[in-house]
């Protein structure tokens, strides 16, 4: 589920640093991230993840990734995108 990687993602950290709260932290923003966007609504909710580096503006290191998020019932679509170098 989308709040699980985004969580994971937040764990690991960037380039220097990783994450120094316990994991329930991460956990608990991540979930925050996806309420703020479709509440409950999961079954609304369709999740593309990707780890490539499709535009300049990421680093193309270990740290790229690009949820994009349909929700079909508000008609919207959210897209998060997070890079880092070392």
């Amino acid at each position: 589920m989308l709040d699980g990687s985004i969580a994971a993602q937040i764990l690991w950290g960037g380039a220097y640093e990783g994450f120094k709260e316990r994991p329930v932290i991460a956990k608990q923003l991540a979930v925050n991230v996806c309420q703020y966007m479709f509440q409950d609504r999961y079954e609304d909710i369709k999740v593309f993840e990707s780890y490539r580096p499709w535009k300049d503006w990421f680093y193309d290191v270990a740290w790229d990734v690009t949820w994009m998020v349909l929700d079909s019932r508000e008609q919207k679509m959210w897209f998060i995108c997070a890079t880092d170098t070392d």
